[in-house]
């Protein structure tokens, strides 16, 4: 028997506390930030910015949700569902906008999405999540190496004092032996097998009461990486051209605010974003965004209020984006908060009847 969503209002009560506190404090370290950079300047540089700067940083942002959608779809169709694009594209936002509005910046939206396209286009439980872990592993890869090329840049520059950069040098060895190592485990256990044995998650009860679904699930994606190796390397064409659209944002909004940013420094800010906004804290990383955006711009002699400026600008963008996607969740009826709790927890609970029920089908 399927269990109330209305329940997990009370169930998720602190959860919701916390979000709000969540939201506070990355308000807060939002407003100390504008008035030590000085809040006269970033308004200044609004001014500036002229209304071609915004189309064209609009138009980036939709081509780069276009191209992940994409992606996406090519990998539904290996697994024998073809779903029309724009029906995917709806799906996508809302789970963006769920990811955009949780403490991580890149994650949170992924269980509301495979709900979403099984509720909606019967596609099976198992699959519908395998297509995401596919489309969030294609994009982890080609994210990851820009971001160890931008450590590396960083490590050689003389930007860093030498301390700093010993620890980014055993940040980077310790990154390459996870990889190399889950190259060599996965092979023969299983993608999600050898990450759950890395982190020793494999010893819990959990585990071994979901053993048979993750081998299933390992099984699905086994079968992309390995009979259909086109939609694969497709799948890394378009992470790459989402990864440089995400790259040409700040050489359009630097532009036009009348400064030269090379690709050298971009990747440097890219690196340095991704790394603190992954980690789950504030909601759309409010304050965290924009602190580590000033640092970069500052540490590479760009001024912080052009870094502050630059986030406000995407924030921008993203927000509209959001929007669609708030509304495309009340059209499937998803609005809630306490609803999209309910989603994500039953994705995880081990003594999910739900999901298990979906998995016979």
């Amino acid at each position: 028997m399927e269990e109330n969503p209305k329940k997990s209002n009370k169930i998720f009560l602190s959860e919701k506390i916390a979000l709000v506190a969540a939201i506070g404090l990355g308000l807060g370290i939002l407003y100390l930030l504008l008035r030590r950079i000085g809040i006269d300047e970033v308004i200044h540089n609004f001014e500036i910015f002229p209304l071609i700067g915004f189309v064209l940083v609009f138009v980036i942002t939709a081509l780069s949700v276009i191209v992940t959608c994409e992606k996406w779809r090519l990998i539904l169709r290996a697994y024998g569902h073809n779903i029309r694009f724009s029906r995917l594209l709806f799906f996508k936002l809302a789970g963006w906008t769920v990811s955009y509005l949780t403490p991580s910046l890149f994650v949170g939206g992924e269980p509301v999405r495979a709900y979403m396209i099984k509720k909606e286009e019967k596609v099976p439980w198992s699959k519908a999540l395998s297509s995401i872990v596919v489309d969030k592993a294609l994009e982890g890869a080609t994210g990851s190496f820009v971001v160890l090329l931008g450590v590396v840049l960083l490590f050689f520059g003389r930007l860093l004092s030498s301390g700093i950069k010993i620890f980014l040098l055993v940040l980077v060895v310790f990154f390459l032996y996870l990889l190399l190592h889950l190259f060599i485990k996965g092979k023969s256990r299983g993608f999600v097998t050898s990450v759950l044995h890395i982190l020793h998650l494999d010893r819990l009860r959990m585990f071994k009461t979901w053993q048979k679904s993750i081998a299933n699930f390992d099984q699905n994606l086994s079968v992309l990486f390995k009979d259909h190796k086109r939609v694969f390397f497709l799948g890394i064409a378009l992470s790459c051209i989402s990864c440089a659209l995400a790259l040409l944002r700040y050489k359009i909004i630097v532009y036009f605010l009348g400064l030269d940013i090379s690709l050298y420094q971009i990747v440097i800010i890219y690196a340095l974003t991704v790394l603190v906004v992954v980690i789950p804290f504030i909601p759309g990383a409010f304050g965290t965004y924009e602190s580590v955006q000033a640092f970069s711009f500052a540490l590479l002699g760009l001024g912080a209020q052009t870094g502050i400026t630059c986030i406000f600008i995407m924030r921008i963008m993203d927000l509209i984006l959001v929007g669609l996607g708030l509304v495309f969740l009340s059209y499937f009826g998803l609005m809630k908060l306490g609803k999209l709790y309910w989603i994500i927890w039953r994705v995880g609970n081990k003594n999910n009847k739900f999901s298990k029920h979906e998995e016979k089908k």
